[in-house]
């Protein structure tokens, strides 16, 4: 019973956090920008749900597990999964991997922005303490807004 406990909540973490990623856009373009140069993620679901996941995961490109390779937004969930369910795990490999440590960034920097309650919360976490900023993310925004166009000579 313990580990359909287990399972659920990280289950439940892992989905959810798929709102949290559509909905902070920016994360998931910064968040590709920290997948290894080569990176492909699988062609479709059954792909990804066929990964091997009796392989070591990859630490220092930043992977979580083998699952976690199969896409962007499954790398940030796997995340969710540690952050809610095993964060000592997840701090200990933040200290001993920088890419693990630049994506907690991200992650929590996408659970902050949409609830000032969750900022207080990672703010008195250990995970908060671990992680790093990706020293290469800077993005602009470059837009041209055309003059209105007037209807009925007003």
């Amino acid at each position: 019973m313990m580990y359909a406990h287990g399972a659920a909540l990280y289950g439940v973490h892992h989905e959810l956090s798929s709102f949290v990623f559509n909905k902070q856009p920016m994360t998931g373009i910064a968040w590709k920008k920290l997948m290894p140069v080569n990176w492909q993620g699988a062609n479709g679901y059954a792909q990804a749900l066929n990964a091997n996941r009796t392989l070591a995961p990859d630490y220092s490109n930043g992977f979580l597990s083998k699952y976690a390779e199969t896409s962007v937004e499954n790398d940030f969930n796997t995340y969710a999964e540690l952050v809610f369910g095993k964060p000592d795990e997840l701090v200990e490999l933040a200290e001993n991997y920088p890419l693990i440590a630049k994506k907690l960034r991200l992650f929590i920097g996408a659970y902050n922005a949409l609830s000032p309650e969750m900022a207080s919360i990672f703010n008195q976490s250990s995970l908060e303490a671990v992680a790093a900023e990706p020293e290469s993310l800077k993005m602009s925004i470059k837009a041209t807004i055309p003059k209105p166009t007037i209807i009925n000579g007003e």
